[in-house]
């Protein structure tokens, strides 16, 4: 009895979907009934300067200005510690780590 339900898994599914289609229930966003992905996500995010809570862009600039002044080391070039000064506060903010590697998660290593 199982084995046509695994062997036709993909079937099966499509029909149960257009069945709750039919009754109204939501679909998952970014994916069709015939399971074909289409993501697209716009968050509405600014650039990543405009995304920096305040404390953190205060902490990370103050951080930096000491590095150069007493260690005589700078973790970010001249440009990038301007934006992080100057820059205008989003209504949206980043909420994980503000250091965090994106080359370091596989899912955009190429």
């Amino acid at each position: 009895m199982f084995l046509p339900i695994i062997i036709l898994f993909r079937e099966y599914t499509v029909v149960l979907r257009k069945i709750a289609n039919c009754f109204g229930l939501k679909q998952m966003k970014g994916i069709s009934i015939d399971w074909k992905i289409d993501v697209s996500i716009n968050e509405e995010l600014g650039n990543y300067w405009n995304c920096i809570p305040g404390m953190s862009q205060l902490s990370l600039c103050v951080q930096e200005n000491y590095y150069r002044k007493h260690l005589k080391i700078q973790t970010m070039n001249d440009n990038s510690l301007e934006k992080l000064r100057t820059s205008q506060r989003n209504k949206k903010f980043i909420s994980n780590e503000m250091n965090y590697d994106i080359l370091e998660n596989n899912r955009y290593v190429d």
